[in-house]
């Protein structure tokens, strides 16, 4: 997939502050500079994609799964509980923006996060966030339901 453009993002109300803040962040950054931002903090960028318009957030989404599936996120448990949180909020309330292959890639990661819960959890982390299995076969359930 192609970086998105300026079409791609559309136009933006200069009123809506999430979204703007959004474009500010993310526009024009490559793939590759999108997994940094998520190691950097996958806690302060996930909700980014949340307001994201549909090319975008399938171009960006997927840099959030290749974050998680790295050596890099090994001891982020508050990386792998965003990211199930986000996958589930898009299941429910804008599923119609994500693409089969995006889709196929939250479900195949939200899988690999519930099974290999250790490589994110510590004890600690574990009391805070809880099993991750619940959530992965809550965001199965929804994907089935979803477009």
């Amino acid at each position: 997939m192609d970086l998105p453009g300026l079409i791609d993002w559309g136009n933006i109300d200069e009123d809506d502050i999430r979204l703007q803040s959004t474009f500010d962040e993310f526009f024009g950054k490559s793939f590759s500079e999108a997994i940094a931002m998520f190691e950097y903090n996958a806690l302060f960028y996930y909700e980014d994609l949340i307001p994201m318009p549909t090319v975008p957030f399938n171009f960006y989404a997927p840099a959030f799964v290749a974050y998680i599936r790295s050596e890099a996120a090994r001891g982020d448990a508050a990386g792998a509980s965003c990211f199930l949180t986000m996958v589930l909020w898009m299941f429910e309330t804008r599923s119609e923006i994500i693409f089969p292959e995006t889709k196929r890639q939250f479900l195949d990661t939200a899988k690999a996060i519930s099974s290999n819960q250790d490589f994110f959890c510590d004890k600690v982390a574990l009391s805070v966030y809880g099993r991750f299995t619940d959530r992965a076969l809550e965001i199965e359930k929804l994907a089935d339901t979803s477009t």
